[in-house]
């Protein structure tokens, strides 16, 4: 099974082109069981104590469709200007329940972002205030990640394409 550590990066488009806004919303795509999955969102209140996050769910995946859902996001956000979808890390996993709402994730190898195996649990108090499902990640993610290096051939590109544009506009 994959678990995948993405983000989707924001972007404001205008006549000249596309600028980078310095908004980046943080995407965990995991499996919960050998069956069901889901897709998390770490937003930037997300992050309650150390090693503790707090993630809605957006999506409720099966497991085997989650590789599949990631080549549709990258994708999708190909034809995209005001977003553009990063892989920041896809590794191998096993997923177990433990408990009526609780899950672990055992990574075979560690990743450079995610450090430890991770512990998903519904956050009921949250979920019913919220009106959505709340999970409750425990482990160690780094959300360190400088976006910019992340896909730096893509924005060394786009750079030459706006000093190039310039160019035109000043002759």
């Amino acid at each position: 099974m994959k678990f995948c550590l993405g983000l989707l990066k924001y972007y404001k488009t205008n006549l000249f082109g596309s600028k980078w806004t310095g908004k980046v919303v943080f995407l965990i795509m995991t499996p919960f069981t050998n069956t069901d999955g889901g897709v998390l969102i770490i937003g930037p209140a997300s992050v309650a104590e150390e090693n503790t996050l707090f993630c809605p769910l957006v999506r409720e995946l099966k497991s085997s469709k989650i590789e599949l859902q990631i080549d549709k996001e990258l994708e999708y956000n190909e034809t995209q200007k005001e977003t553009e979808f990063k892989i920041a890390e896809e590794l191998n996993c096993n997923a177990k329940k433990v408990g009526d709402n609780s899950f672990v994730i055992s990574f075979k190898e560690k990743g450079n972002y995610v450090k430890s195996d991770l512990n998903i649990e519904l956050d009921l108090e949250q979920s019913i205030k919220l009106g959505t499902k709340i999970y409750k990640v425990v482990g160690n993610i780094d959300l360190d990640i400088e976006p910019e290096k992340i896909g730096v051939l893509q924005m060394k590109l786009r750079k030459k394409m706006a000093f190039f544009k310039g160019m035109r506009r000043n002759i």
